[in-house]
């Protein structure tokens, strides 16, 4: 019976010295959505807004950011302050993320937020290759007219003006 303790207790350490400890994957982002609202009357126009991005893990991660949908057209694209970047244990980055208007409308996509684990080594959970993706919705909206042709309507009133005058001075004659 004593023989049969120590042979599962034999097999019980064995099975904990071969098991790897299990560590989480992860990060946070902050804002989860974005929303912009610009003045049509200022078209083309730049607005940027600050995406902060945590590494949770106890090891360096790549970042990386990609744009989906609307956002990356010919009438709105999106450039980030940073992209690609390693990032390490328990930092935190703050990346301006900047939209370029170019046309009236609303526009709605998402920056794909993708956390890669740099290198294999097993004290960072497991030999795999690890990715983790978070979707941060994105809505860019314009608000009131856009201006149209500069000076177009002075312009247009002060040949009017021209015309009734001269229409008059026919008419007094």
């Amino acid at each position: 019976m004593n023989n049969l303790r120590i042979k599962v207790g034999l097999i019980f350490l064995a099975f904990l010295i071969a098991v790897h400890t299990v560590s989480a994957f992860g990060g946070a982002i902050t804002p989860p959505k974005i929303a912009v609202k610009v003045n049509a009357s200022d078209i083309p126009q730049k607005v940027t807004v600050t995406l902060r991005i945590y590494n949770t893990n106890n090891y360096p991660v790549k970042i990386s950011l990609i744009p989906q949908g609307e956002i990356n057209s010919s009438s709105l694209s999106t450039d980030f302050s940073k992209n690609g970047f390693l990032m390490n244990a328990g930092a935190k980055e703050d990346i301006n993320v900047s939209f370029n208007v170019k046309k009236a409308g609303s526009y709605n996509g998402s920056i794909i937020v993708k956390f890669e684990k740099v290198g294999n080594n097993p004290k960072h959970g497991s030999y795999l290759k690890t990715s983790l993706a978070f979707p941060v919705g994105v809505e860019v909206k314009t608000t009131g007219k856009e201006r149209g042709i500069p000076g177009f309507f002075a312009i247009y009133s002060i040949v009017a003006i021209v015309i009734l005058a001269l229409f008059r001075r026919k008419t007094k004659k």
